[in-house]
């Protein structure tokens, strides 16, 4: 793995806000064994000098879940 890689996470565990509007409660709709991390944000250096990053999120709103994935990338 090349050392150029950063990688930031915010797992499903992680202590958040308090959400006044939140009306499930997350415990009862997803067992925490089957969980993905909420936010990885990841960037490094590719092999010709250029910079990549990789944004994904997973957002659950009620019953419905929701994934979003960015990848960017730069010329060297």
């Amino acid at each position: 793995m090349p050392e150029s890689i950063h990688v930031h996470t915010v797992e499903h565990s992680d202590p958040v806000g308090k959400l006044s509007q939140q009306k499930f409660v997350e415990d009862e709709l997803v067992p925490a064994e089957m969980r993905v991390p909420r936010i990885t944000n990841a960037t490094w250096r590719t092999e010709n000098g250029g910079t990549a990053s990789f944004i994904h999120g997973v957002v659950l709103h009620g019953l419905l879940a929701r994934a979003h994935m960015e990848l960017s990338k730069t010329d060297g």
